[in-house]
């Protein structure tokens, strides 16, 4: 065999394991936590059990001890336009479409007849 077909079958096996190796199932991780508990003073162990200030953060525990999350949708904020903002926005858009429309019309009288064609 020659050079050329060896590098071939070298580049086919690599192709066929790397294809292989997709189809393996992945290894769960240990989780480890960097925190712990350890006994503390009254005050702290009141800090860190205590329920955090009412938010809306979308989560809570009930009485089983099981947590729920829901969706959280933020606050709405609206603006308030100055007076005759609206009317300068409609001028703007208004000559925003005539320019359009005589761009276009300007488009179509320069392009020539069909029929002369």
């Amino acid at each position: 065999p020659s050079a050329a077909m060896m590098m071939l079958r070298l580049v086919s096996l690599l192709g066929l394991l790397a294809a292989a190796s997709a189809f393996v199932p992945a290894v769960p991780r240990a989780v480890v936590s960097k925190h712990c508990l350890r006994m503390s003073e009254e005050g702290e162990q009141e800090k860190f059990f205590s329920t955090p200030p009412a938010q809306r953060l979308g989560t809570s525990v009930d009485q089983d001890g099981k947590s729920n999350v829901w969706a959280v949708e933020p606050k709405m904020q609206v603006e308030v336009g100055k007076e005759g903002q609206g009317v300068q926005q409609a001028l703007v858009i208004g000559g925003g479409a005539a320019a359009a429309v005589a761009l276009a019309t300007l488009i179509v009288n320069v392009l020539p007849d069909p029929d002369m064609i």
